[in-house]
């Protein structure tokens, strides 16, 4: 997915303008289609070796993982100059890490105390997890409550945060819709569960048009 953090950073540098619309807006287009055409075009040989080579490589220490979290989250905004590779050694790395700094990548994604570039990049890098937790993971997140901000009128810090917080979910729900389509029927199970159960109408039917969507 490389579509995914590129995304990320929009709504990173949008967020001072308020226009959250058009945020979400931009994050459903591009994650309806960036996992059916170039996530499968550049990356299905290269996703092989690197899950090979995790199978292979040690664990990662938690000094390791720290700095690594540190390091990306620093240099989100800077643009790379081979995205390819970045999604590579993402996805290898992450696929190296241990269930407890896993668990601590998810638990970053929901602090809202964190700075929004740290909690940005911890998704991304859970979603270039490939082990059999990651549907769980991904249900976990989706069934946390969505922050409620007490002013959220149009062009207010409280709507841009509010749109932040929608945005992510978008994109936790676009990866079980891609692997939905990619044959997970766990993944389809879950999504199902949100369509029908999400308390919040918004996430709710978010999941049902997704779950419309898929061809197989």
């Amino acid at each position: 997915m490389l579509v995914l953090l590129g995304v990320y950073v929009v709504i990173r540098l949008t967020a001072g303008d308020g226009l959250v619309a058009r945020v979400e807006e931009r994050a459903r287009k591009v994650f309806s289609t960036s996992s059916q055409t170039e996530n499968k075009a550049n990356l299905n040989s290269s996703d092989q070796t690197s899950s090979q080579t995790a199978n292979e490589a040690p664990r990662k220490s938690d000094e390791e993982f720290s700095n690594w979290i540190q390091i990306q989250t620093k240099n989100l905004e800077v643009p790379t100059n081979d995205p390819i590779e970045f999604e590579r050694k993402t996805k290898q790395f992450v696929n190296q890490l241990n269930s407890s700094q896993l668990s601590e990548l998810k638990n970053k994604i929901l602090n809202l105390e964190l700075p929004m570039n740290e909690r940005i990049f911890s998704n991304y890098a859970l979603m270039q997890f490939e082990g059999d937790s990651k549907n769980e993971f991904l249900k976990d997140f989706l069934n946390s409550p969505v922050p409620q901000f007490p002013d959220p009128k149009p062009h207010s810090e409280d709507e841009v945060r509010r749109g932040q917080e929608f945005a992510l979910r978008y994109m936790e729900i676009d990866e079980l819709f891609r692997r939905s389509e990619d044959g997970d029927v766990q993944a389809r199970v879950i999504l199902s569960q949100i369509a029908q159960n999400h308390p919040d109408l918004k996430i709710q039917n978010y999941a049902k048009r997704k779950l419309s969507e898929i061809r197989k």
